[in-house]
């Protein structure tokens, strides 16, 4: 996601610096445009290409604020993902509408990497879409109020839509809106899946900050390897945690959508270098994964990201 953030800074810096003007972000929302974008994306990527994942990440940079409003749905810029069969590839376009200059469509730059996530089938603007009155209203009512009115500093921090194509145990069939609060004060953060057409909430949670390290004086996770990782890799993700303490140990392996993907059991481990394992197997679709940890104390999340 770092990756993606830097693209978006990027982008936008290209748009105020090139043109040479101090350039100010008008709110849009993700459909204004995407019909452009697709036009784009059919003509310079694939004919066949099509919409599967739109993005928004809270950036500030050099006095440039790029911002989310949960009343409106509207951000000051977009990220588009399309996905072509034929191609078996993926083309990212960013968007915004920049006072004076107009509309304003571009690829990241070259050389900006961008972690694939796996495709979720075809994301359609048909409505009711993720900036619906019922998914905002779902969003707040799912929890964003209460994680708002008790974290003075709140801000939407990131928000992406996705297709789900099959009925899931915890998640239904369906398109939703996936999307993060932050307070830089407390350190935590809300992550929700809501859906579009009825407003329900999946998988609310506060969670600490990804990568954010535990409370050190009863546990230490250290740096995931391999990571990132190739899907044929012949490596096991390795977990290391450090226990000052004999406690409990509670691993899982999330996706982007908070289904456990994987778990390893609770066990009373003893204080001391610990090595949990992920088998490679275990892991099947390339993109973003969450690795949680968590004591009878404390808790932590890694970031990990597969590709083929």
């Amino acid at each position: 996601m770092k990756q993606i953030i830097q693209a978006v800074i990027i982008f936008f810096l290209s748009i105020c610096v090139h043109k040479e003007v101090q350039a100010q972000f008008v709110p849009i929302s993700a459909k204004e445009l995407y019909p452009s974008a697709e036009s784009m994306a059919k003509a310079t990527f694939a004919s066949d290409a099509y919409l599967v994942n739109v993005l928004f990440s809270a950036i500030e940079y050099n006095g440039f604020k790029i911002n989310f409003d949960l009343a409106t749905g509207k951000a000051t810029g977009w990220l588009y993902r399309f996905y072509s069969p034929i191609l078996d590839s993926s083309y990212y376009l960013l968007a915004a509408n920049v006072i004076i200059l107009g509309p304003q469509i571009i690829p990241p730059p070259a050389g900006t990497t961008i972690p694939n996530a796996p495709v979720q089938g075809l994301l359609s603007f048909d409505e009711p879409w993720v900036d619906s009155p019922v998914a905002l209203q779902g969003a707040l009512n799912g929890g964003a109020q209460t994680f708002i009115q008790t974290h003075s500093d709140a801000e939407v921090q990131l928000v992406f839509s996705i297709e789900n194509p099959i009925d899931q145990p915890l998640i239904p069939k369906g398109k939703y809106w996936i999307f993060t609060l932050h307070s830089a004060g407390s350190n935590e953060s809300l992550t929700c899946a809501i859906n579009a057409e009825t407003g329900v909430s999946y998988q609310c949670g506060v969670l600490n900050s990804i990568d954010a390290q535990p409370d050190e004086r009863y546990f230490i996770v250290g740096n995931l390897y391999p990571n990132p990782v190739s899907l044929t890799s012949v490596y096991n993700l390795t977990v290391p945690i450090q226990l000052t303490a004999t406690t409990k140990v509670l691993v899982n392996v999330y996706n982007q959508l908070g289904m456990v993907v994987y778990t390893i059991g609770s066990a009373q481990l003893t204080p001391g270098l610990h090595t949990m394992v992920v088998p490679r197997d275990a892991i099947k679709q390339p993109g973003v994964y969450f690795v949680s940890v968590v004591t009878e104390k404390t808790k932590t999340i890694k970031r990990y990201i597969t590709y083929r």
